[in-house]
């Protein structure tokens, strides 16, 4: 499969997380247009979803889930940008943002990546919220979108876009430096 690289202006820096964590977070998704969260916790995957104003919602099934003391990481993502956030020694958090700028970038090209995610059976929750189930196990995560039908295991709708920046080193090999999440949606065959 051949990429399409195209040019871009992204930074990577490092932020402060200060205060309340939940307002912390609202006031990262405003200011960086975030429209997703998909945090890592020590029992599992959440998703949920901004609006314009920064109010985070879950599926009605994870209210109350998103518990400080489970979290390991959190990404709050969208087209413009992405916030890392990861729990380190006596439960303090680092983070820090990549995203597209105007002026001072790190890096100059990118492509774009379709992963697929698991779920062959979807189960709409309302509110736009799909739980999407795999597997004799019963692996199952609920995703900020509205998905219909069922799938196989040849065809799993779901897509996460994942942005990869570009440096070159000082042989002229180029490499992937830096990745960011951008966007979840229903997509095609091909990942």
């Amino acid at each position: 499969m051949s990429r399409i690289l195209h040019q871009c202006k992204a930074a990577q820096s490092s932020v402060k997380v200060e205060g309340n964590l939940g307002e912390w977070l609202s006031t990262q998704a405003v200011q960086y247009g975030s429209n997703y969260l998909l945090a890592h916790t020590d029992d599992g995957v959440i998703w949920g979803k901004f609006d314009l104003r920064g109010e985070l919602s879950l599926s009605q099934t994870q209210q109350g889930a998103l518990q400080q003391m489970t979290l390991q990481t959190l990404r709050l993502f969208g087209d413009h940008a992405e916030v890392m956030l990861w729990r380190v020694e006596d439960d303090r958090w680092e983070a820090c943002v990549l995203c597209e700028v105007d002026k001072d970038p790190d890096f100059l090209q990118a492509f774009d990546e379709n992963q697929m995610l698991w779920g062959t059976d979807a189960t709409p929750l309302g509110d736009g919220f799909t739980q999407m189930s795999d597997g004799a196990q019963g692996l199952r995560h609920t995703v900020p979108l509205e998905v219909t039908g069922k799938y196989d295991e040849k065809h799993r709708p779901l897509r996460l876009q994942v942005r990869h920046y570009l440096k070159e080193d000082d042989f002229g090999v180029v490499y992937i430096a830096a990745s960011r999440l951008v966007g979840l949606s229903e997509g095609s065959e091909k990942p």
